[in-house]
């Protein structure tokens, strides 16, 4: 039995051999013919109206590369004040942001600003919509805008009490932690496009809830309730009604746009100078870095840019 086991496992490793021997000598024969009838083809060109002899995918390995051109681009260069007055928004509404929270800490410490907080209100409203009336060429319906500040007022007041305690429950650390997320993404998902006048409405509508969300939050720690609606009507001031100022602002001029940025950056700074030295720290470096570090960056790093062009980009017509 192991004679004849042995004879039939010596004959069909025999058969096996001999199948691999066959195959490869057919592949080799294939690539000879191959390489015979490739080198009696005709050489491939790049033409489209000519039937070849080759795939329709076919790519010629020693000539693929050959009209690859890498250049910097010359039409993308984008000058240093172009960059600052773009990163001139960002600071804009990061200055915004910081100012709010300046404005919450002053009267978290201090519930007795209430009629300074009044008198702010009051001084952004008219100041605003004076500057849009202005250069909106009296375009302004000052009878609508005051009746819709009362009606903005009235609700608010009614609605104070409830916010007032609305996170009773939760700790300061808990609220705090969630006005910095959430301020994080309003700073994120801001329409900047709408105040560069890219856009013709404005749709940052993520970014102005997550606002108002930081600041009924921030309010209900408040233990006074006018202290409540005047945190929340500051609010509407600087995240509802200040973007199509500051939009209005910079297409009627560059120059007073900068300058209602340098003024804004100052009152931020000294109202945390006298705040808080770590927040004053925090503010200043993250405006250095969007207005000057960012751009600097950006303005730099342009040198190192390339376009890769070749025969794999679409053919234009010149």
């Amino acid at each position: 039995m192991r004679a004849l086991f042995g004879s039939v496992s010596f004959h069909v490793l025999h058969f096996q051999t001999c199948l691999r021997v066959r195959s490869a000598g057919a592949n080799r024969v294939k690539e000879m013919n191959s390489d015979i009838s490739a080198k009696h083809r005709k050489p491939w060109k790049r033409v489209l109206y000519e039937k070849q002899n080759y795939r329709d995918n076919f790519v010629d390995p020693d000539k693929f590369l050959d009209q690859l051109n890498v250049e910097q681009p010359s039409k993308s260069h984008v000058s240093f004040a172009s960059l600052f007055l773009s990163a001139s928004v960002v600071a804009q509404q990061f200055t915004v942001v910081s100012s709010f929270i300046t404005v919450y800490k002053y009267l978290l410490l201090d519930n007795s600003h209430l009629y300074k907080i009044g008198a702010l209100d009051g001084a952004l409203l008219i100041v605003g919509y004076g500057v849009q009336f202005l250069l909106d060429d009296g375009k302004v319906d000052l009878k609508r805008s005051i009746h819709t500040t009362i009606l903005l007022g009235i609700y608010m007041r009614v609605a104070a009490p409830v916010l007032r305690t609305l996170t009773s429950s939760f700790s300061g650390d808990t609220i705090h932690a969630l006005a910095l997320t959430f301020s994080t993404i309003h700073l994120t998902f801001h329409d900047y496009a709408y105040v560069n006048s890219e856009n013709s409405s404005f749709s940052g509508t993520l970014s102005l809830n997550a606002a108002m969300f930081t600041a009924i939050i921030l309010a209900s720690r408040l233990n006074n309730i006018e202290l409540v609606v005047a945190l929340l009507f500051l609010a509407v001031i600087c995240f509802s009604l200040f973007p199509s100022l500051a939009r209005l602002v910079k297409k009627r001029s560059l120059n007073l746009h900068v300058l209602l940025t340098v003024i804004q950056w100052i009152a931020a700074s000294v109202a945390l100078f006298y705040l808080d030295t770590a927040l004053f720290v925090a503010y200043e470096s993250g405006i250095f870095i969007i207005w000057l570090l960012g751009p600097y960056v950006y303005f730099y790093m342009q040198v190192y840019k390339k376009s890769m062009r070749g025969p794999w980009d679409i053919a234009e017509v010149e």
